[in-house]
């Protein structure tokens, strides 16, 4: 947008990555642009100064490899697409609106992975239990498709 205060003329860019189509679209982004690069730019027209620009760091996913066999891997990202890839993103990657499972303590361990995914532990951030809707072992197959995600990442770093 542009506006003028005072006879000095002004342009406003909204740049980054938001709305409601990040919460599902995460797989579409390169990582870099789901750190926190969201910004307004706003230039005045006889303006000198420029934009400094922003350096991501490499988020480290340190989780343990995931065990399962291909078969219950390939269930669970069949289970997290039909539950979690709304909220989480597509595939596993998330595009920072809301937490990155491969990034996450959580998905290591299986008993915090239930607590929260099945017994609703983080309700009170908006992450409602899920137990009523999702068999235990489709759970652990979902975390496990995680985790096979999370090992992916290394692999590229």
């Amino acid at each position: 947008m542009t506006y003028s205060v005072d006879g000095v003329q002004y342009v406003a860019i909204a740049a980054g990555y938001g709305g409601a189509l990040p919460l599902v679209a995460g797989a579409l982004t390169p990582e870099a642009t789901v750190n926190g690069l969201n910004r307004l730019a706003i230039f005045r027209l006889d303006g000198t100064d420029s934009l400094d620009v922003p350096q991501v760091a490499a988020r480290e996913a340190n989780l343990p490899a995931a065990t399962a066999l291909a078969e219950v891997i390939q269930n669970g990202w069949a289970q997290y697409e039909r539950f979690c890839a709304y909220c989480h993103g597509s595939s596993a990657i998330s595009s920072g609106v809301l937490p990155d499972l491969r990034h996450s303590a959580v998905s290591g361990s299986r008993e915090s992975f239930e607590a929260v995914v099945a017994d609703g532990a983080f309700s009170a951030r908006g992450m409602p239990a899920m137990g009523d809707k999702i068999a235990p072992q489709d759970i652990e197959a979902i975390r496990q498709f995680v985790l096979s995600r999370a090992q992916a990442v290394r692999q590229d770093q």
